[in-house]
C-alpha cells in the first residue's frame, strides 16, 4: 500500500513511500510540499480544504472508490484512509492509499457475466415452449430490444444482387413497426455497419 505523510496545518505532503512513487509517477522530491489536490487526489483546494475539516473533526475519512489521475494520464481507482494521530508530539496525517483498479475490473468482469447470463435465462424462457420457427424469431427479437433497451430490433435478408433488404421480423417499442422492402443503396453508412 501507499504512504503519504501531511502537514495538516499547511496540508502538504511531508513524506511518501515508494509505493506512492510508482502509482503517481512522481519523484519523492517531487511528492513533497504538494497538497493532495495537485496530484490528483482531490478535485480541487475546496475538496482538500473539506477533507481536512472532516478529519479535524472525526480524526479519519476514509475515501472507498476514488478515481486518482497519475503523472501519465492513466486513472486508476483507489481507496484512501487518512488518519490524524501525533507522532513524536507533533500532529500528522497519515494517508493510507490501496489501488484497486484490478478489483473493479473483475467486478466490471462479473457483472457483464451476470448480465449476459441473465439475458440469456431471459431468452431461454422466451423461446423454450415455442415450436413455431418463426415465432421463435419474434419472441428472440422482443427479449433482445428489451434487453439493448432499442425500440426497434429486426431480422432482414439481404440481397446485394438486386441491392435491397428484407425485413420480415420486427420488434418496435414506442415507433412505428418496420416491415417490408427496402433498397440498401438508401440504408446510411451507420445502419450498415
Amino acid at each position: 500500500d501507499g504512504v503519504l505523510i501531511l502537514d495538516p496545518d499547511t496540508q502538504k505532503i511531508i513524506e511518501a513511500n515508494p509505493f506512492m512513487t510508482k502509482l503517481l509517477g512522481y519523484s519523492r522530491n517531487e511528492l513533497i510540499g504538494k497538497e493532495l489536490f495537485q496530484i490528483g487526489f482531490l478535485a480541487d483546494v475546496q475538496a482538500s480544504r473539506n477533507m481536512f475539516q472532516a478529519l479535524k473533526e472525526t480524526r479519519q475519512v476514509r475515501y472507498d472508490d476514488l478515481p486518482l489521475r497519475a503523472q501519465d494520464g492513466i486513472t486508476r481507482e483507489v481507496e484512501v484512509v487518512a488518519n490524524l494521530y501525533d507522532e513524536d508530539g507533533r500532529t500528522v496525517v497519515q494517508c493510507n492509499v490501496r489501488d484497486i483498479s484490478e478489483r473493479k475490473r473483475a467486478e466490471l468482469i462479473l457483472r457483464q457475466n451476470d448480465e449476459r447470463q441473465t439475458f440469456l435465462l431471459k431468452l431461454t424462457d422466451a423461446i423454450q415452449m415455442i415450436g413455431d420457427p418463426l415465432e421463435v424469431q419474434t419472441a428472440a427479437l422482443r427479449v433482445l430490444g428489451e434487453h439493448l433497451a432499442v425500440n426497434r430490433a429486426y431480422y432482414n435478408v439481404i440481397d446485394e444482387e438486386q441491392d435491397t433488404y428484407e425485413i420480415y421480423r420486427t420488434y418496435a417499442n414506442g415507433v412505428a413497426p418496420l416491415i417490408g422492402q427496402f433498397r440498401l443503396s438508401e440504408v446510411s453508412y451507420a445502419a450498415k455497419t
